[in-house]
């Protein structure tokens, strides 16, 4: 640590050029380390504000620069909050993912449980759809196929004003639940609980249920993950809302983002065929890591695993699967000493609710799609086009310069 004296957050902001929203977002990125001096008030290092200014100057005019401020959701000290709000305390609360989608979207929570209802016309559209599609056809193509009939069906979908794009993502994410392969739901019906019904036929205990809506919660935002970047590059240009989440749900195709937790429960499934010790030694051979631990904004502790692991302890039916589980965590931890990760803990939940494995990546897409629209409303308020990096030229290594 410098032994110069520490300055506030204005000071810092001015130093860096920046404004102090900017400056707690380097804070959330890990790129500034300040220390709460009276238990309020945080003070930074002379020294780390000049390294890290030092580094921005380096980098050519135009280059893309991370990172990006917002006010939506903060990971900080190892905890996730939205809008300022615990996540502990949203779970703790029994909110759902309606009420937390309104928080992220408006800023504050709705009195009582919101009930979201798709357009009925866009609704069988979209179910008669899915029925055309095979019956393996990967969640991500279905909720894509539901996010291009919902975009075809709306006329008014290039009104980028709030209170329209807020209307369009609670219709919009109420038909991605309710188009999927399932029986009809009641108006009254929460959206964890119709999508419970779309994951299996098996009604389930109401403390399972509360498991998904648990994650449905954790999962609604997390900063600026890839999903998240995509999304806000296409409000950028001023993409209708539908347009976003076709620009989420991209990356979550990909193995790396939002389909990891496939990986962590064929390494359960596995475990109960065989056993522990050989799922993660074949896990290990297949993917060169254990999948479903360690995350880089979570060193030590991932809250959104640990509130998903403790629910599904509390409420599992299975307690054969439960322990199985355990062991497997237990397993490894040993080997390779990080925490479990959101990955593994949508895999334990879905493994021992006998839930099918794409349970994972249809609760994180379905979840994110709160906080990529979010974000939209967010970047709807910047100056458009400002994601237009500079290419750093590359030769080929047959090439000549």
């Amino acid at each position: 640590m410098s032994g110069s004296r520490r300055i506030g957050a204005d000071e810092a902001a001015a130093r860096l050029g920046v404004k102090k929203e900017t400056l707690y977002a380097y804070v959330s990125r890990g790129l500034l380390h300040p220390v709460k001096e009276d238990g309020r008030h945080s003070s930074f290092d002379p020294d780390e504000l000049e390294a890290l200014r030092n580094q921005r100057r380096r980098r050519r005019v135009g280059e893309f620069e991370m990172p990006i401020a917002t006010g939506i959701t903060r990971v900080h000290q190892q905890q996730l909050t939205y809008r300022g709000i615990p996540i502990e305390t949203l779970v703790g609360d029994g909110r759902s993912l309606e009420a937390v989608a309104e928080l992220l979207w408006q800023g504050q929570l709705p009195a009582g449980s919101p009930r979201w209802q798709p357009d009925r016309r866009m609704l069988a559209t979209a179910r008669k759809v899915q029925t055309e599609l095979p019956a393996d056809t990967p969640v991500i193509d279905r909720l894509r196929a539901t996010v291009t009939v919902a975009s075809a069906s709306d006329p008014f979908r290039d009104d980028l004003s709030p209170e329209p794009v807020v209307a369009a993502g609670r219709r919009v994410i109420a038909s991605l639940v309710h188009a999927l392969p399932g029986p009809d739901a009641d108006a009254d019906t929460a959206l964890s609980d119709v999508l419970w019904s779309r994951l299996t036929d098996r009604r389930g205990r109401t403390a399972e249920r509360a498991v998904l809506r648990t994650a449905l919660v954790v999962l609604a935002d997390h900063e600026l993950a890839a999903s998240t970047l995509a999304a806000r590059v296409t409000a950028s240009v001023r993409g209708d809302v539908y347009s976003v989440l076709q620009a989420g749900l991209g990356p979550l195709a990909g193995r790396l983002h939002g389909g990891a937790g496939a990986n962590v429960h064929r390494m359960l499934a596995e475990a109960e065929a065989t056993s522990p010790g050989a799922a993660v030694a074949e896990a290990l051979r297949a993917h060169q890591r254990i999948p479903g631990f360690g995350h880089l904004l979570y060193p030590d502790r991932d809250p959104r695993a640990a509130l998903i692991l403790d629910r599904v302890r509390a409420a599992a039916h299975d307690r054969r699967r439960l322990a199985l589980a355990d062991e497997v965590l237990d397993l490894c931890l040993d080997r390779s000493g990080r925490p479990p990760n959101i990955d593994f803990a949508l895999a334990t939940m879905a493994f021992v609710s006998h839930l099918p494995r794409p349970t994972s990546q249809t609760v994180f897409a379905v979840a994110r799609c709160a906080g990529w629209i979010a974000h939209a409303l967010e970047e709807y308020d910047e100056r458009p086009l400002r994601f237009r990096p500079v290419a750093r030229w590359r030769p080929r290594h047959d090439e000549s310069v």
